[in-house]
């Protein structure tokens, strides 16, 4: 007596069973002396064999979303399989599977899966032992995901290299362009422009300043010229770069 999967391109099935299509919840089967081959569509389709059972044969099955029914075959496999047919399930539902020409890759992934597997079938035994409901792969996957990057969230946060050293704030930026050395060069170039322009930041601030202009007749000075230490588009034929790193209001003329 025998009951379990099979592929569905092994040799020996009937073709005609292999290529029917089924809708969601229904079922085809061949028969040849003792042997059923039954093909049953639930969210993918389920092609087994047997030799105890009779294909038409189907039970009612309450779920936590909805009322199905499925035949008895499929019942009783699920209830009685092994341990290698329920990990080859679970390692399905797992989809860290990936093509790859290095050999090392497909046995890291594989290797790793299987942990978490183990670890998911470990803890709902703990779950059982607590007389608590077991969790649901996706539902342990999601929660050891978020406690993971929780863990490494709050050693960053931590991290007394950022308590130390926090982001200047906008008083100390303006200080910071008053002091030091400030020389201008060339803005660098970048994938589309070798001698790229940028708008001058005085004057820039100084044409949105003027109450008396409309935003049409503002003069946009564009320059070729920065200052590599501020990282500040500034004009160098005018007094642009000299206010900006000697005047504390650069915008009053």
């Amino acid at each position: 007596m025998i009951v379990g999967t099979v592929r569905s391109n092994r040799i020996g099935l009937p073709k005609r069973l292999m290529n029917t299509k089924l809708a969601k919840g229904e079922l085809d089967y061949r028969r040849k002396d003792n042997m059923v081959a039954l093909k049953w569509r639930d969210k993918r389709d389920v092609t087994m064999l047997s030799t105890i059972h009779d294909p038409t044969e189907k039970v009612t099955v309450i779920t936590r979303h909805a009322t199905t029914e499925k035949p008895v075959l499929v019942r009783d496999y699920t209830k009685y399989m092994c341990g290698t047919d329920r990990n080859d399930q679970l390692h399905a539902y797992v989809p860290l599977r990936r093509r790859s020409l290095k050999w090392w890759k497909k046995l890291f992934l594989h290797l790793y899966t299987l942990s978490l597997i183990q670890a998911h079938i470990l803890h709902n035994k703990v779950l059982t032992q607590k007389n608590k409901r077991a969790w649901g792969l996706y539902k342990f996957l999601v929660v050891l995901g978020d406690a993971l990057c929780e863990d490494y969230m709050q050693k960053k946060s931590e991290d007394p290299a950022e308590a130390t050293n926090p982001e200047p704030t906008a008083a100390a930026q303006a200080i910071d362009r008053l002091v030091g050395k400030h020389f201008p060069r060339l803005l660098p170039p970048t994938e589309k422009k070798t001698q790229p322009r940028c708008a001058c930041k005085v004057c820039l601030d100084r044409a949105r300043a003027d109450p008396d202009k409309d935003r049409k007749s503002r003069k946009r000075t564009e320059t070729k010229h920065w200052c590599n230490t501020c990282k500040i588009p500034l004009c160098v034929d005018t007094d642009c770069f000299e206010v900006y790193h000697t005047r504390l209001d650069y915008i009053t003329q």
